[in-house]
C-alpha cells in the first residue's frame, strides 16, 4: 500500500520513515531530521510511504515549489528497500502533484535513478561546492 501520510499521522510513521530516508538524507545536506520533521509539521512538505506487508519499506518527501512561470512538485528524498515493489507508485505522487497545480515533477539524486525512471528525461546537471 502507498499513500501520503497525513500532517496529524506523522508522531506514528517518523521514526520509521526517517530510518529509511537517513542516507538520502545525509547525501542531500540540505535538510537536518529536526528541520525535516519540523517542514513535514507545517505542511511545507508531504511525506509519503509505501508498505509492504506490515512494515514501512519506502518513504518519500516531495515538495510543491511555485516559480515565476510554474508550479513544481520537488522529489527531494527517497529512500528504503525493495524498489521493484514501490517504484511504480510513484504515479500516485505525479497525479497528486498534477491535481494540486504542478506542471512537472523534478527529481534530484544520484546517476542510477536514470536507469530506473526511463520516462524522467535529464534537463540539467548539478553541480555543488561546500563553501
Amino acid at each position: 500500500m502507498f499513500r501520503g501520510i497525513q500532517k496529524d499521522e506523522l508522531e506514528i510513521f517518523w521514526y520509521e520513515a526517517l530510518d529509511l530516508l537517513r542516507p538520502a538524507l545525509d547525501l542531500n545536506g540540505n535538510y537536518s531530521a529536526h528541520s525535516l520533521k519540523r517542514a513535514l509539521d507545517k505542511g511545507d512538505l508531504q511525506l509519503w510511504c509505501h508498505f509492504g506487508g506490515e512494515a514501512m519499506n519506502m518513504a518519500v518527501v516531495t515538495e510543491l515549489a511555485d516559480y515565476a512561470k510554474r508550479r513544481v512538485c520537488l522529489i527531494l528524498l527517497i529512500g528504503g528497500s525493495e524498489m521493484d515493489e514501490w517504484l511504480k507508485h510513484l504515479a500516485t505522487i505525479e497525479s497528486w502533484a498534477k491535481g494540486n497545480g504542478a506542471q512537472a515533477i523534478q527529481l534530484e539524486g544520484r546517476n542510477g535513478w536514470e536507469r530506473v525512471l526511463p520516462d524522467y528525461s535529464r534537463r540539467a546537471v548539478v553541480l555543488q561546492k561546500e563553501i
